[in-house]
């Protein structure tokens, strides 16, 4: 095993217990709050710039507006998502909150995984004796060429996998 198929390890078994610590539904929550933020501030700081009209440079004051917003979203996102993890622990429903927040921090490992590996990939580190020899990278290059139709162009013309690209 090389420091890539370690560093995965360690990579999963951090993302798994943080997925069992925090639970399922905190963590899918907390996902759904943050492109929520992102989709409220770009919606309406427009609006919101125009009630700060005492920020003098309009660039700064579209900025503040965004910040505003997508701070305010993720800490009223905070207080239900409390709510809502006390409501799971007086139903009794703790432990397959666990198992599934532990099912959850996985797959978030697997994804960090493979989007390493398309950054490697587009790389000269792909090259490396160490990338070569790591037990891991064929199951990555598996799920990664199945991943690639959904990848812009753009990107996939700088992943190759066994003298082949996409094209």
């Amino acid at each position: 095993m090389t420091f890539v198929d370690y560093g995965f390890s360690i990579i999963v078994i951090i993302s798994t217990l943080l997925g069992c610590y925090r639970g399922f539904v905190r963590e899918l929550l907390a996902i759904v709050a943050w492109f929520f933020a992102f989709y409220l501030a770009q919606s309406f700081s427009p609006l919101l710039a125009l009630k700060l009209h005492w920020i003098d440079t309009e660039s700064i004051r579209s900025l503040a507006a965004y910040v505003l917003i997508f701070i305010a979203v993720l800490i009223a996102s905070m207080g239900v998502i409390a709510i809502l993890n006390k409501f799971i622990k007086y139903t009794g429903l703790t432990l397959p909150n666990i198992l599934m927040g532990g099912l959850f921090g996985f797959i978030r490992a697997f994804l960090i995984g493979l989007i390493c590996h398309l950054v490697i990939q587009s790389t000269s580190f792909e090259k490396h004796e160490v990338w070569q020899n790591a037990r891991i990278k064929p199951y990555f290059e598996s799920f990664a060429a199945k991943a690639g139709v959904y990848l812009p162009l753009d990107i996939l013309k700088h992943v190759k996998y066994s003298q082949r690209t996409y094209f």
